[in-house]
């Protein structure tokens, strides 16, 4: 709901903007026209139908009054520039009738006719102020003094022309409403083209960044799809290096059977040994029990014949001694 709120309001911004810029154009436009219409009626009154300058001078202050309007469209009051050249126009359509005098007859038809430059500015309240500023400025003209109004026309004219500058009004009111209503159509139609460009955009892009996440997609899969048949292809490998392996795992285990079997008939016999070599050991110990004792009483004989030695050498040397006794007393002798 906000969101439609604010799409209204930024869309009565906008066109409140353009219609004021068209306004300006339209103010640049018309005090041209004007200022140049003005001066050259004036000039036309005096040379064509012999008015006075003096009479002809309302012209040539309307002219100087559009140029300063046209001044003041540039400061911070320009939007009060229309209705001042309205009024302007108004009030100089007004002075011609009384001024003219009996060269007057054109300037009902002129007053009609300037509801064409009114409903220029596509503004409906521009057109009620001109109208109403024309009656009531006439009005009072009239009630000062109707000869004017009187010389060229009888009062039913005047209903006529009345009716018809009414006539001329709805038509200006009917022109400034229609206009701006298609102004602002076309300002909608326009915003509206611009959201739909953006929307456009905005799906542009989003189709772009799926076909590039699809595209992204599609090559991960055919990496996906090349990895996965590179470990395909591993795995076959490794099933091949399993049963190769597997036999080698059966040809191993085949000969540790082989081994274990030869090794506890080798475990066998070398109990056997075992026992064998215990008997031997058992026979080497006794053996050496045996010889230990005889050692042991041939250690003993040693000891005994030791002795006789000893014994043997002492006799021995006693006998020496007597023998060297025998022959020192034999000397002697």
């Amino acid at each position: 709901m906000w969101d439609a709120v604010l799409q209204i309001s930024l869309g009565e911004m906008q066109l409140n903007g353009i219609l004021a810029e068209h306004e300006a154009r339209v103010n640049q436009v018309l005090s041209k026209i004007l200022s140049s219409a003005f001066l050259g009626f004036f000039f036309l009154l005096i040379f064509l139908f012999n008015i006075s300058i003096l009479q002809s001078s309302v012209l040539l202050m309307g002219a100087v009054a559009v140029l300063g309007v046209g001044k003041i469209a540039h400061t911070p009051y320009g939007h009060t520039a229309k209705y001042l050249n309205l009024a302007i126009l108004a009030v100089l359509l007004t002075a011609l009738m009384t001024v003219l005098g009996e060269n007057n007859i054109g300037i009902p038809v002129a007053v009609t006719l300037s509801l064409t430059a009114v409903a220029m500015y596509y503004n409906q309240r521009l057109v009620v102020f001109y109208v109403a500023l024309t009656i009531l400025l006439n009005s009072a003209s009239a009630g000062l003094d109707v000869t004017p109004y009187l010389i060229n026309y009888v009062p039913r004219n005047w209903i006529t022309l009345t009716a018809l500058f009414l006539l001329g009004a709805v038509l200006a009111w009917n022109l400034a409403k229609t206009a701006a209503g298609l102004i602002g159509f076309a300002e909608q139609q326009k915003q509206e083209s611009k959201r739909l460009t953006a929307d456009l955009v905005v799906i542009r892009d989003k189709i772009s960044s799926l076909v590039e996440r699809t595209a992204a997609i599609g090559e991960e899969l055919s990496c996906s799809t090349a990895h996965t048949a590179n470990t395909t292809n591993r795995l076959a490998a490794s099933v091949g290096d399993m049963t190769a392996t597997t036999g080698r795992f059966d040809s191993l285990a085949g000969q540790i059977l082989s081994s274990s079997n030869h090794v506890h008939t080798l475990g066998e016999d070398g109990q056997k040994q075992m026992f064998m070599t215990r008997e031997a050991v058992d026979e080497a110990l006794d053996f050496s029990r045996d010889s230990l004792q005889v050692v042991n009483e041939l250690e003993t004989a040693s000891h005994q014949i030791t002795g006789i030695i000893d014994l043997i050498a002492n006799i021995a040397g006693q006998t020496g001694l007597l023998a060297l006794n025998a022959a020192i007393e034999a000397a002697r002798a």
